[in-house]
């Protein structure tokens, strides 16, 4: 346990400070979630093809 220790403090002092990353715009926000739903519904309409199981059973 004192040796964690004393690696977290050599570490902080080798990294020094930490710099908060800025949050992302909400318009890179709305890009990935866009770019996201295109894939998921690529993958969900190639499922059957890769599986030979549709993802959503037809009732």
């Amino acid at each position: 346990m004192l040796r964690d220790l004393i690696e977290k403090e050599l570490i902080n002092a080798r990294e020094g400070a930490w710099v908060k990353v800025p949050a992302p715009s909400m318009g890179a926000v709305v890009k990935r979630l866009a770019i996201s739903l295109v894939i998921f519904a690529v993958v969900l309409f190639l499922h059957p093809y890769f599986t030979g199981v549709p993802a959503i059973p037809s009732r």
